[in-house]
């Protein structure tokens, strides 16, 4: 499946997009309890596989925003990252924290890309380098972890177009664009993750625009997709057909959601199908935004 021709959304049907955030143990390298740490990404490659095969089977396609550095191969990781980067001397990973998750067996997972790749219709973009809190490291320290997951993307010949702020937290917008990135899934602005705490994953994002530009990027407003059998995402995706008419509704969750089982997120690809079918959305992915 090939992304839908550009002048689809003169049609006047809402475009429809989902995103995932591939982390594996990125995403809880700030955790201080191995056990709980271990359990949420232990079987996070087995997701991975799980929820391309569920993609293929729907014909559903969607943007990966992936940590940089899982796309690296170890011996790349220990050629490009060194102790005197500036996320190590005033960021949230010390260095010899860091060197003790990089030898975990989910700190690198370049063959996940490739094989996301290899579906043919998947988009790869990027989701920080070592999934650092913009909002809670310096302007140098974000440049360096930007830099960093565009590179690393490079070598594995992925062109990154898309981003999403590591804890959803939106912050240094001017910096992404610099490097050549084009949408970004907006999140909140938080000083503080107790924010995210507060305001709880699905009530995120609740300003609907959908979709704006500003300093030259593409944002794209977004609900947090929960899976659990008993989501109400179908609710709110009928709910913004019946009030948004021909502008861009966004979903994004994390393969570990999986582990709550695949009913609630079968019931909500098997309804965009449907739609899609009956001529009341099209589907796409993040990079396909600017296109519109």
């Amino acid at each position: 499946m090939s992304s839908p021709p550009k002048d689809q959304a003169t049609r006047g049907r809402p475009w429809l997009s989902l995103s995932v955030d591939l982390e594996l143990i990125w995403g809880f390298s700030h955790e201080d309890d191995p056990v709980r740490a271990s359990r949420l990404h232990g079987v996070g490659r087995e997701h991975v596989f799980m929820l391309l095969d569920i993609l293929d089977g729907l014909e559903v396609p969607m943007s990966w925003l992936t940590v940089g550095h899982l796309l690296l191969q170890r011996e790349e990781a220990i050629r490009l990252v060194t102790p005197d980067l500036p996320q190590f001397s005033g960021g949230h990973i010390s260095w010899s924290k860091y060197v003790t998750i990089r030898d975990h067996p989910l700190a690198t997972a370049p063959d996940l890309v490739e094989e996301i790749r290899s579906r043919g219709f998947h988009e790869v973009g990027l989701h920080g380098f070592l999934h650092l809190p913009f909002h809670r490291i310096d302007d140098a320290s974000a440049r360096e972890e930007l830099s960093l997951g565009v590179r690393a993307a490079s070598l594995r010949g992925v062109e990154v177009r898309s981003f999403a702020f590591p804890y959803n937290c939106r912050s240094k917008l001017w910096l992404l664009r610099s490097l050549g990135l084009e949408v970004v899934r907006s999140g909140i602005r938080c000083s503080h993750l107790a924010q995210l705490i507060r305001e709880g994953l699905t009530r995120l994002g609740l300003r609907r625009r959908g979709v704006r530009r500003s300093k030259g990027l593409w944002l794209v407003d977004s609900y947090y997709l929960d899976i659990a059998p008993g989501t109400d995402a179908v609710d709110i995706l009928l709910s913004e057909l019946e009030s948004r008419g021909a502008q861009v509704i966004h979903f994004w969750f994390h393969p570990w959601n999986l582990s709550r089982g695949e009913e609630g997120l079968l019931e909500f690809l098997r309804t965009i199908r449907r739609l899609e079918r009956e001529g009341r959305l099209e589907i796409g992915t993040l990079g396909d935004v600017p296109h519109l």
